[in-house]
């Protein structure tokens, strides 16, 4: 059995403390604070005009993606959800008390339950496999958990995935029907934690210089046609080819019933210690409670 929590935890542990965050968490912010203002704008004709948002920070872990104290100034609560609880809390604790007060861990929590739990899956029989995929593409999540004005799932669906193909190896049959379930509940759960007339930010790595060697080096500039190029190629982490996210989003039941409209942000580069990815984001308005 694999320990996917465990892996997810060791993680964490490696990539603490790295310097090379700054240039990564300096877009990601911009992004936010682009959403929280955009959430403000639908909020002020609305009677909960005199508050300011909340946000929900999904995969937050060592939150180095983020900056908590400028995020304070602009939101009203933080809220932090992680599978690892250590990881967030000593992420907290090195904050003053005025931004510490903002904030709320929801922590451990599998937000792709019951994904992390699951054990031997391609040997279970056939209708046990069908409950697993439903339960992992459904909304439901393992605690009830209050919903946000702006919602961001930071480089998270990259780490489900992988963590999917833990349990079903891409030789198996179960494979993409795992890695299809996994995609449509996240981005079915990040719409279901955002309150009406909210923003989502899908923020996920596509490609790292593992396999694209010329990315550490690739201008801003050409960062789009060297995606394209790897799309075109197949040379991409499964399951995130943005078009694929985007056809979900729009076709998917669920996620139309919720979604007022998306969009693929222009992408980016992270380099984080000796690897490098190209990194996008997409961005999701939730109905209004009148739309």
């Amino acid at each position: 059995m694999a320990n996917l929590t465990g892996r997810q935890i060791a993680r964490n542990r490696e990539t603490q403390d790295q310097p090379s965050f700054a240039s990564h968490r300096q877009h990601v912010m911009r992004l936010i604070l682009d959403a929280a203002a955009g959430t403000s704008v639908r909020r002020s004709t609305s009677a909960q005009s005199d508050k300011w948002p909340t946000m929900t920070v999904i995969g937050a872990g060592n939150c180095q993606d983020i900056d908590l104290t400028t995020l304070a100034v602009a939101f009203s609560e933080i809220r932090l959800i992680d599978i690892d609880a250590v990881a967030v809390a000593c992420a907290v604790s090195r904050l003053p008390a005025d931004v510490t007060s903002q904030i709320r861990i929801f922590a451990p929590i599998d937000i792709a339950a019951p994904l992390m739990s699951v054990a031997a899956f391609v040997s279970l029989d056939p209708a046990q496999r069908a409950a697993v995929l439903a339960a992992v593409e459904s909304a439901e999540m393992p605690e009830r958990l209050p919903v946000s004005d702006v919602v961001v799932s930071a480089c998270l669906l990259s780490q489900l995935l992988d963590s999917a193909s833990q349990i079903a190896p891409p030789e198996s049959s179960d494979y993409l029907p795992l890695m299809q379930a996994v995609r449509r509940g996240h981005l079915l759960r990040l719409l279901s934690l955002t309150a009406p007339g909210g923003r989502v930010l899908l923020i996920t790595d596509l490609v790292s210089s593992d396999t694209v060697q010329e990315l550490a080096k690739t201008l801003s500039a050409e960062l789009p046609k060297l995606m394209f190029q790897c799309l075109q190629s197949g040379n991409f982490f499964s399951g995130l080819n943005p078009a694929v996210v985007q056809h979900d989003i729009q076709h998917i039941q669920a996620c139309v019933e919720l979604c007022l409209s998306s969009r693929i942000l222009p992408p980016w580069l992270w380099h984080l210690g000796a690897r490098s990815y190209a990194v996008y984001a997409v961005e999701m308005v939730r109905c209004a409670a009148n739309d």
